[in-house]
């Protein structure tokens, strides 16, 4: 299964969510497609899911939950903070509250 999650602006944005949400899906739509694409090719059958919400994190942990994911894989660039690896904190809230392994996947 991959993910995507579509941040809704706060409710004071409603109005301009409505008429900009579209080609904010469209876009949503062919990432995952590009990447489930890959999976096929290597023989995977992938199943795509577009989510929405106002947090993500917690989007993404309600659905791990829902469809009982066995493991959460995040991609993710490293941050240095004080001198320790700081992954946001979207990232930090899966990785603390997930009910199952959490992969993250960094790039330099």
């Amino acid at each position: 299964m991959i993910v995507n999650v579509i941040n809704l602006p706060q409710v004071e944005y409603i109005l301009y969510e409505q008429r900009s949400l579209a080609p904010v899906k469209e876009i949503a739509h062919d990432l995952l497609e590009q990447q489930a694409a890959i999976g096929r090719n290597l023989g995977a059958d992938v199943k795509t899911y577009i989510l929405q919400g106002t947090s993500p994190e917690r989007e993404i942990l309600k659905f791990a939950q829902t469809k009982e994911v066995d493991l959460i894989i995040l991609g993710n660039s490293i941050r240095m903070v004080t001198g320790r690896v700081f992954f946001g904190h979207r990232v930090d809230a899966i990785l603390s509250k997930a009910h199952c392994p959490v992969a993250v996947i960094t790039t330099p």
